[in-house]
């Protein structure tokens, strides 16, 4: 484009150097000195000024700067597209990362369900201090499950629900883990709901009861 524009102005500022009806002049003129040709009859020809430059040379030497100045449009196509298969890759990278850490980390609570007492407070120590050094989303899975884990003397499904809740709530996180986390809480929070209900439905049929052994001291009050 920038080759067309220049070509285009050069055309027009030599239309507009020889008027129509001048192009045996402009011939004349532009042939070197010393040509018998040049020279007409009755007139001179004025030297070259010095210094000056033919506007062909001239045109050539700017195209090169550009040339050099700026990269091509193939050279900035090939960048952009090295560019993008590098960040697939890495995306590709951290997201089999991530895939391996979830695989784990259901390795390992699956782990902590087969394992005596103090094995599994072994593991809640090593959870914890793991916690304490980084809050990411990989330690924070790995020490909710381990609360989370049944029948053990430390579960607290109320903590590990609350550790999981900023990666569910988090909408900018995605990935296996995100995926794993969301799993996790849900199915911690639908059983924290479960024992809510069989924690209700407990005190209400103590309430039965009282009330029954209340109705039977009465009656057995009255008897003579």
């Amino acid at each position: 484009m920038k080759r067309l524009l220049l070509t285009v102005s050069l055309v027009l500022a030599g239309c507009s150097q020889f008027p129509p009806g001048a192009d045996s002049r402009a011939a004349v003129e532009t042939r070197p000195a010393g040509d018998p040709r040049s020279v007409s009859p009755g007139r001179t020809v004025a030297p070259a000024r010095a210094g000056a430059e033919n506007p062909s040379i001239a045109y050539k030497k700017d195209a090169a700067r550009s040339e050099t100045a700026e990269p091509s449009k193939a050279e900035l196509l090939r960048t952009i597209d090295r560019q993008s298969r590098r960040i697939v890759e890495l995306e590709s990278r951290a997201g089999d990362a991530e895939s391996r850490q979830a695989v784990d980390l259901v390795a390992y609570f699956q782990r902590m369900a087969t394992l005596h007492s103090e094995e599994q407070a072994h593991l809640l120590a090593a959870a914890n201090q793991e916690y304490a050094r980084d809050s990411g989303p990989y330690s924070r899975l790995r020490l909710a499950l381990t609360l989370a884990t049944p029948g053990t003397a430390f579960n607290d499904d109320a903590r590990a629900a609350a550790l999981l809740d900023p990666l569910v709530a988090n909408a900018s996180t995605k990935g296996p883990l995100k995926q794993l986390a969301v799993l996790v809480h849900g199915l911690i929070s639908e059983r924290v709901r479960d024992q809510k209900r069989v924690a209700q439905l407990k005190e209400q049929l103590d309430g039965l009861r009282a009330i029954d052994r209340a109705l039977i001291d009465r009656e057995q009050g009255k008897a003579p």
